[in-house]
């Protein structure tokens, strides 16, 4: 087998297998053009594989004229292919010349077939001495000699076609016309080679093979070009989903502050009327005292009985200050997850207080507390949780049934075996339905629209308690009531330290000297009061506290500055104290009812372990003492 036959054999494999990857590209959606170019690349390797009939050791006569016929017939289908691809590439129409040529090209091809009307015998060899090559050529008769020559022409619609893309920029466009520039190349080397004026190998198969191969630069381009689109789209839909995971926990966030603000639109009235009950006797009892202090006839039976009423003043304005504590926690707006680890059976008592007016003409509480661990959570977050549960408790008990021994809700917590722990909330009410079970978790499904509620209480609670890592589950029987259980994982790790506060008092302690800071004079001489039995200075505003600290700065263990004064903040004091004297910075203790705008509520959340609230009592200002005893002890060392 000479040099010859190796390079068309080769062609004709490159072409088949280009023929075979465009075949299967043409399944994918958008390449289905591809299909036509698998039979421009098969038309060329049988076209070729009839050169290699031309090329080879001694055919038989008849054999070199049938694959002469052969070789014009698969040059005209190549050419017509070339035609049709060219315009489908480009999502053209094909023309009425493209047609006519096409249909030239068939009938040339059928005529080639016809034996003895364009090739005939004798057979001349021709032999390429440098080559060491002898090919074997029919002897066409006129018409084949002007057939040969109009068929290969017609490619000339293909190659102005790509030159016309290219001056448009078109991808790809540029390598086709080079392609197309070097298989006219090859047809020019056909024709000298053919005449005898050169002495060379026949290259047509190379130059159909060129022209197959500038679709190989296509292909690839488009393979990359769908890659990097298909990277494009990944990373946008990754990017997308983002987008879309954070409005949906933006949407749950809002979601949990909707219920938050209806729950407290429920339990208004009855908030309303816990925190009227002690207002009334503490005003009640203030009175008393008022009238028997300014009496003429003052003796001990008085003194025991203002002591009575000042101590159940006390008690009144401290089951207050507990009310308003729970209230502000409950409807608080913090993002901030404030977990701790917290008491579930404190948990549910927390719960009974806001709920009581939606559960004390209802049903009879049973309390089943037994010695559970304890979990990590945020107090307020798992308070609305019970919150909920309680009131739709109360809320499913029907109102005939109201005050009767029937009416009840129990209130279990337990330890499991698996280190769980559950909080069961059931009641004796009229049970939930199979269909409405399904849905109760669904967001703003709710079974009592008149009576306002807003559907999303389940909702909210399941999120807040999977958070935690826990879950809830439902039974109920038609009829009979229904069980709800959270089931949440205990806390693990260390029980927190013991109060250190306990069994102290502010007169036990040793003299301190403390300046107080604040512009509302009542608030002030009150505290004063409070810390009777120390060194207390007293100063109106941030500008006398700042005077007052520009002497000897070590003469006070502790300064409580309000947060919040006309002329100056207690945090632009701070600001100044901090600067020039950073030592007694560390003894501010800010005075605060909550943070009114941004700056502040940053500023008490950097500083949260030096905040004394409002109301402030005995045991607060304790603790505080107490904290600044060894620090105070340090400097004087």
């Amino acid at each position: 087998m000479n040099a010859a036959t190796l390079l068309t054999l080769a062609a004709c494999a490159i072409e088949v297998v280009m023929g075979t990857l465009a075949w299967a590209f043409a399944g994918a959606q958008g390449w289905r053009h591809f299909r036509t170019f698998a039979l421009v690349a098969f038309s060329a390797a049988a076209y070729g594989f009839g050169d290699a009939v031309f090329a080879s050791t001694q055919p038989p006569a008849s054999l070199v004229v049938l694959a002469a016929r052969w070789n014009l017939a698969m040059a005209c289908v190549h050419c017509a292919m070339w035609i049709l691809y060219v315009r489908r590439q480009y999502s053209e129409p094909v023309t009425r010349w493209d047609r006519i040529v096409m249909a030239v090209l068939a009938g040339i091809g059928a005529l080639g077939l016809i034996p003895n009307l364009v090739m005939a015998e004798p057979v001349v060899s021709q032999t390429i001495a440098w080559a060491d090559v002898t090919y074997h050529i029919p002897t066409p008769t006129p018409l084949g000699a002007l057939l040969v020559l109009l068929a290969p022409l017609s490619l000339a619609i293909p190659a102005f076609h790509y030159v016309r893309k290219a001056r448009q920029q078109a991808p790809g466009a540029r390598v086709h016309v080079v392609a197309f520039l070097l298989l006219f190349g090859a047809m020019l080397n056909e024709s000298l080679v053919s005449a005898g004026i050169w002495q060379n190998l026949y290259l047509m198969d190379l130059g159909f093979l060129a022209a197959v191969l500038s679709v190989c630069g296509e292909m690839t381009y488009r393979v990359t070009g769908d890659a990097q689109r298909l990277q494009d789209l990944s990373t946008n839909l990754a990017r997308q989903v983002e987008e879309r995971t954070q409005e949906l926990m933006q949407t749950r966030n809002n979601l949990a502050r909707a219920e938050r603000l209806a729950a407290l639109g429920r339990l208004s009235a009855s908030i309303g009327h816990e925190i009227n009950n002690p207002l009334s006797y503490v005003i009640g009892n203030l009175n008393y005292i008022c009238e028997e202090m300014t009496a003429d006839e003052q003796g001990e039976r008085q003194d025991a009985l203002i002591l009575s009423a000042v101590e159940d003043a006390l008690g009144g304005a401290e089951r207050i200050r507990r009310i308003v504590a729970e209230l502000r926690a409950f409807g608080s707006s913090s993002e901030r997850d404030a977990r701790r680890v917290v008491d579930v059976n404190e948990i549910l008592e927390g719960a009974l207080k806001v709920a009581r007016g939606e559960t004390r003409h209802r049903a009879r509480i049973d309390r089943n507390y037994e010695d559970v661990p304890k979990v990590m959570a945020d107090p307020t977050k798992l308070t609305q949780v019970c919150v909920n549960l309680i009131v739709n408790a109360a809320q499913a008990i029907p109102e005939e049934r109201s005050g009767s021994e029937r009416a009840v809700i129990t209130l279990r917590t337990r330890p499991l075996a698996d280190g769980r722990l559950v909080i069961e909330i059931s009641d004796t009410g009229v049970g939930i339905r199979e269909d409405v079970r399904e849905r109760l978790f669904e967001p703003f499904f709710t079974t009592k629209a008149r009576a306002g509620g807003t559907g999303l209480g389940l909702f909210v609670s399941l999120g807040i308690v999977t958070s935690l890592g826990g879950n809830i589950e439902i039974e109920s029987r038609v009829g009979e009531g229904t069980l709800v259980r959270i089931l949440l994982p205990a806390w693990q790790g260390a029980v927190p330290a013991a109060d250190p506060v306990s069994g102290a008092s502010i007169r036990s302690l040793k003299n301190r000297r403390l300046l107080v800071v604040d512009d509302d004079v009542l608030v002030a001489r009150t505290l004063a009061r409070q810390l009777s039995g120390h060194h207390v200075e007293v100063v109106s505003s941030g500008q006398a506290a700042l005077d007052r600290l520009a002497g000897d700065t070590s003469d006070f263990d502790l300064v409580l500055c309000d947060l919040m004064m006309p002329d100056m903040t207690g945090m632009e004091v701070y600001e100044a104290v901090e600067e020039k004297c950073p030592a007694l910075a560390e003894r501010f203790v800010f005075i605060s009812g909550g943070g009114v705008t941004e700056r502040s509520r940053k500023f008490l959340e950097a500083h949260a372990d030096r905040v004394l609230p409002k109301p402030i009592d005995n045991r607060q200002l304790t603790e505080l003492l107490v904290r600044c005893e060894p620090a105070r002890l340090a400097e004087g060392a």
